[in-house]
């Protein structure tokens, strides 16, 4: 379900305002974005632990970097090298990756 405030070509059904099927969603809204901000939160603990997992594979000879796809590659080297320089600049770094 989506809501427009003004009419649009891709809309297929329009309700009154105090329609119930509306006042439903909008009462849900709440818990829905509270649901979204929870699983964001979790996204960004789950990258760390992704990363610390293929560091370690890449240490025990399990996979090589090489292995991983191109992009992937990329986007792991510029975070350790982000992380690298927030070490060499003084900022601590806690075990999470969280930053201070």
């Amino acid at each position: 379900m989506s809501l427009h405030d003004t009419p649009s070509p891709e809309v297929c059904e329009h309700l009154p305002l105090d329609a119930p099927e509306l006042l439903e969603f909008a009462a849900s809204a709440p818990e829905l974005l509270a649901a979204k901000e929870q699983l964001s939160a979790s996204d960004v603990a789950l990258v760390r632990v992704l990363e610390d997992l293929i560091d370690l594979l890449v240490a025990n000879n399990l996979i090589r970097f090489s292995d991983l796809p191109l992009a992937a590659q990329q986007k792991l080297a510029r975070r350790e090298s982000i992380r690298s320089k927030l070490q060499s600049l003084g900022s601590p770094i806690v075990e999470e990756g969280e930053l201070f």
